[in-house]
């Protein structure tokens, strides 16, 4: 008997302890380098590409408004995007455009790590 209350009680300090832990983690966000680049249209972004997409994934590319367009379209023909009103393609375009361009100063310093060689094909985008 006294070994089931002592098992018992154990479970429950230990489950009072995890308690504790984890209310008092107050981080949850997302590691910096997968979020969204703060700006006009994120709602979109998040509305239309984040229910079959994590942020990472289009955190990680960097396209001309063409190349947005061109993988939205892709998305629809093949992958059963919903269609989007024209507008709010224009506008989903116009975030993409800007936050993640090609230019993006963070791939260039991404190109100056010493990892990005030694371990990756070179990126014919980097050229």
């Amino acid at each position: 008997m006294n070994i089931i209350l002592m098992s018992i009680s154990c479970i429950v300090v230990l489950s009072v302890q995890q308690l504790q832990i984890s209310s008092k983690r107050t981080d949850l966000s997302v590691d910096p380098a997968f979020q969204l680049k703060p700006g006009k249209g994120i709602e979109l972004v998040q509305g239309n590409c984040m229910p079959c997409h994590s942020t990472a994934i289009v955190a990680a590319n960097h396209m001309t408004r063409e190349g947005w367009s061109k993988t939205i379209d892709t998305m629809q023909k093949k992958n059963g995007m919903w269609p989007l009103s024209p507008v709010m393609k224009e506008q989903l375009l116009d975030y993409l455009e800007t936050a993640q361009r090609i230019e993006d100063p963070g791939l260039e310093e991404g190109k100056r790590s010493p990892w990005a060689t030694p371990l990756y094909r070179p990126n014919p985008l980097w050229k």
